[in-house]
């Protein structure tokens, strides 16, 4: 369960009841696909009978490194439920991709513009045309 914390910030459940089921242990493991060399295939374990269950929405929230690589038409992630490992590794319970909802710019690099160690100084400016001088 350690690394289920190390790689999820959130794991929510809609369902009142029995809540987000406690997962037994997860792993991740690079993807060895030529179109996916920086993808990570990440498993959530689960006890027998305390898995998800239907009719419920749940939420799994991980961060991750934004890259050029970007593509708003390409799915972020891929879906995969399926029942037993051992016996019926390759039948999906269910299937789905999920999209960015929306686009991303990344964060200012080292040979960006920056703030100096004092921050940001206004000096001056005109109140009438709300104009700042910097």
């Amino acid at each position: 369960q350690a690394i289920c914390g190390k790689i999820f910030r959130e794991l929510w459940s809609d369902d009142s009841e029995r809540g987000f089921p406690l997962p037994r242990g997860c792993y991740h493991r690079p993807l060895r696909r030529p179109e996916a060399d920086t993808m990570r295939q990440i498993v959530v374990v689960f006890d027998p009978r305390n898995g998800l269950s239907g009719s419920h929405s749940y939420q799994l929230v991980l961060n991750g490194i934004a890259s050029n690589a970007f593509d708003m038409e390409r799915p972020l992630i891929l879906v995969n439920t399926v029942d037993d490992l051992n016996s019926r590794r390759y039948a999906s319970l269910e299937y789905g991709e999920a999209y960015a909802n929306k686009a991303f710019q990344l964060g200012a690099g080292k040979i960006d513009p920056q703030f100096g160690p004092n921050g940001l100084e206004i000096i001056g400016g005109d109140d009438k045309l709300r104009i700042l001088s910097f």
